[in-house]
């Protein structure tokens, strides 16, 4: 695991994230996949929001039609970035 608060969080937005149609991700799983605070991973998550590396989305809604609220999701730049970085170092993440 890595200790830097950011890359966990941009690795666990990737795992949880990157899927073929873009699934979004409250604050909770990222919370149980790092272990960080929410007031860490609110922080984080900003930060990473205002570099173009994940987006906010509300009013999302479950394959069955029902409201599930808001999340993130990373973007294209956040997967180049983590995935330049897994190349160049060979570490490898989590997939599920």
């Amino acid at each position: 695991m890595r200790s830097n608060k950011k890359w966990r969080i941009l690795e666990s937005l990737y795992v949880l994230s990157r899927t073929d149609d873009l699934t979004c991700v409250p604050f909770q799983p990222i919370i149980d996949e790092t272990g960080y605070s929410r007031e860490d991973v609110k922080e984080v998550i900003q930060w990473l929001s205002g570099r173009g590396l994940c987006k906010f989305y509300r009013g999302l809604m479950t394959d069955e039609g029902t409201v599930a609220g808001s999340g993130y999701v990373i973007t294209e730049s956040g997967c180049n970035i983590f995935e330049l970085f897994e190349a160049f170092t060979g570490d490898q993440h989590d997939e599920r």
